[in-house]
């Protein structure tokens, strides 16, 4: 019992939050549906009855980031890039959700500097949720600009993250390939199962292979065993 009200006092005197506030309340029960209903209506590329509902979004939690954020992503997708960067520009970029949002619209309007240096702030929260998406886009970046040593460092803890992920070991060939080290990147792609080596990424791999293939053929060299 005295435990119990010490750490009830406790809570008290250092403000912390015990229960939801109105605010919280207002957003879980009213704000995510609107944004819910939104999503759906932006993956069937439906724009126009998106917006309308991030507006009623927007008068019922004006202040609410994510709402905010939803905003900028139908705006950027629509072409107003200026309008997207007006609303993150005033957003706080030191929130993970903020820097992992604008890094993508940097990735996208074709800034990839801009946004390595803003995504740091969301591969380095450790309880961000979507830690590990916004990593893989450093990969990419990092990757993209030839900077493969930090890409690898990403990459290790990516796996780490994921245990047995195909999709990263694909990352990583594509990574070996385009710093040289064919060979390398050829053990890699063996050890990855047959199911694994779908999508776009695998068949992108699959024709630098072949590709590699031919031209180390034409000038006499051992490429060695290979199973695509």
């Amino acid at each position: 019992m005295v435990a119990g009200v010490i750490i009830a006092t406790n809570a008290l005197l250092t403000g912390c939050q015990i229960f939801p506030t109105p605010a919280d309340d207002t957003i879980s029960q009213r704000v995510h549906p609107l944004l819910q209903l939104a999503d759906a209506h932006i993956g069937r590329g439906d724009l126009t009855a998106a917006l309308p509902l991030i507006i009623q979004a927007e008068q019922i939690a004006p202040a609410a980031t994510i709402v905010a954020l939803k905003r900028a992503e139908i705006l950027a997708r629509q072409g107003d890039q200026a309008e997207a960067q007006h609303i993150f520009g005033r957003l706080d970029r030191q929130e993970p959700e903020v820097s992992h949002a604008y890094a993508r619209f940097l990735h996208e309007i074709g800034q990839p500097t801009r946004a390595l240096e803003v995504l740091a702030v969301a591969c380095a929260a450790i309880d961000y949720p979507h830690r590990f998406e916004a990593l893989q886009l450093r990969t990419q970046l990092l990757i993209a600009s030839h900077r493969f040593l930090e890409a690898g460092h990403d990459l290790d803890q990516l796996s780490r993250m994921r245990t047995g992920d195909s999709s990263i070991q694909l990352v990583r060939v594509q990574m070996l390939l385009k710093s040289g080290q064919v060979r390398e990147a050829l053990e890699v792609y063996q050890a990855i199962s047959r199911p694994a080596k779908i999508g776009k990424l695998a068949q992108e791999i699959e024709r630098d292979f072949r590709q590699l293939a031919k031209r180390l053929k034409i000038v006499g060299r051992d490429f060695g065993p290979y199973d695509f």
